[in-house]
């Protein structure tokens, strides 16, 4: 039987250039934990993680989505920023940065094949100046990359998988 969330989860890992996006998230924010998340109407799922704040996420594992923020943005597919949740009036109070112990949090959309598929984001304990070094502009842009790179690789198996069959169809015509 077939797992979409885990081939999503391979689909991710084999795009190269995701540990490397991970990284300069990171450098870029100051913050220390970043990852690409699957988000269903039912689940979130990592599909690649860098944590350097020992949170204990790795791919492949899974949040309670109603605990997190993504939640919200595969609602709204608006980015979120947080500077500091202490600070921040819409924030402050909000069950997820509570729960997680988060000052800082950026997270924006990932689409593949025009549909929502789940987001870029980073967090940490401490808060970043996310707004001030325009943070939002370099997620948006790794979010398009990874959903091309996602897109090219669905191009890629579709344009095989008619090929093989093309061989087969082929192959029949010989033998008659």
């Amino acid at each position: 039987m077939c797992d979409p969330v885990a081939d999503d989860i391979a689909a991710v890992a084999r795009i190269d250039a995701v540990p490397k996006i991970l990284e300069v998230v990171c450098r870029l924010t100051g913050m220390r934990f970043a990852a690409v998340a699957r988000v269903t109407p039912e689940r979130w799922i990592a599909c690649a993680v860098r944590d350097e704040i020992e949170f204990g996420l790795v791919a492949g594992g899974e949040l309670e989505l109603a605990s997190t923020i993504c939640a919200e943005i595969r609602q709204s597919g608006q980015a979120v920023v947080i500077d500091h949740v202490a600070k921040s009036v819409a924030f402050r109070d909000h069950h997820t940065p509570r729960q997680y112990g988060l000052q800082s949090y950026i997270s924006t959309p990932i689409y593949h094949r025009g549909e929502f598929f789940g987001t870029l984001c980073a967090i940490d304990p401490a808060p970043a100046q996310l707004h001030s070094i325009q943070a939002l502009q370099t997620f948006e842009l790794f979010a398009d990359l990874i959903g091309s790179h996602l897109d090219a690789q669905a191009r890629l198996a579709r344009s095989e998988a008619a090929l093989l069959t093309e061989r087969q169809t082929s192959e029949l015509r010989e033998q008659f």
